[in-house]
């Protein structure tokens, strides 16, 4: 399992809250994040400031609803547990969100936890567009991973994009348009797009999930083309959460999963 760029996200103590935003992926991201922070001893609170799947939460720990919350008992609780998973309530099959701003209180009264927060949906799509209240990105984001999917890579806009008439409006597209690395591009580095809304303190890293859809040879030339299309992040990361294998493109030397 090549997990290497997340272990590097849990064990830096300068990195204390994690926010996911994007496409579809993100609840099994923070899944797999959580069974390494267990691994390896990291004490972890997962949250979201929108909706998850009640059975997707479920899996990742003990959960606790914030009316329940005794903030002086959560070091306690955490030692305990090690992965707290926290809620503002439960409606139906969804559970509902916390506010931003508990993120940032956790985060100021409990240095040496981690903090790994859902701050988007995209109803299981590769690619989706924002509304204006969208992504809610806590402020206190020290690093932002944005996910897009693969599998949207040269697909007609209507069967991979969530909110499809928005995405066509933001960036003056066709009905019947591909998504093509030159949309990808513009939708990653746009004030509009994946990560809209993200503080300026917070590191960027774009995430292309679902390489496992490629060959060797397909990732190989995925990983050459990436590098050449001026994406603005700090870090681009290629990887499957299904294979849970995800390599960092940063180094020269990583050009496949395999």
């Amino acid at each position: 399992m090549k997990c290497e760029p997340l272990l590097r996200l849990l064990k830096d103590p300068y990195i204390r809250v994690i926010s996911v935003v994007g496409g579809g992926g993100k609840s099994g991201l923070i899944l797999w994040i959580s069974r390494l922070a267990l691994k390896h001893s990291v004490n972890l609170i997962i949250s979201t400031t929108t909706k998850m799947r009640f059975g997707e939460v479920e899996a990742m720990g003990h959960i606790v609803y914030e009316k329940d919350l005794d903030i002086s008992s959560l070091p306690k609780e955490l030692n305990k547990k090690k992965l707290l998973v926290l809620f503002k309530d439960c409606l139906g099959e969804k559970v509902l969100g916390v506010e931003s701003a508990l993120v940032d209180s956790l985060k100021e009264a409990f240095a040496g936890y981690k903090i790994i927060v859902e701050a988007d949906g995209s109803k299981g799509m590769p690619i989706k567009a924002n509304l204006e209240y969208e992504p809610v990105v806590p402020p206190s984001t020290d690093v932002t991973i944005g996910v897009i999917g693969l599998d949207a890579l040269n697909k007609p806009l209507k069967e991979v994009v969530f909110r499809q008439e928005e995405f066509k409006r933001y960036y003056g597209l066709e009905k019947g348009q591909l998504i093509d690395w030159d949309v990808i591009v513009r939708h990653v580095n746009s004030p509009k797009g994946l990560f809209k809304g993200v503080p300026s303190i917070s590191k960027k890293i774009l995430f292309f999930n679902k390489a496992d859809l490629l060959k060797r040879e397909e990732q190989e030339a995925l990983v050459q083309r990436i590098r050449t299309l001026g994406f603005q992040v700090e870090e681009i990361f290629l990887g499957s959460v299904l294979n849970k294998e995800l390599i960092s493109l940063r180094g020269e030397n990583e050009n496949t999963l395999g």
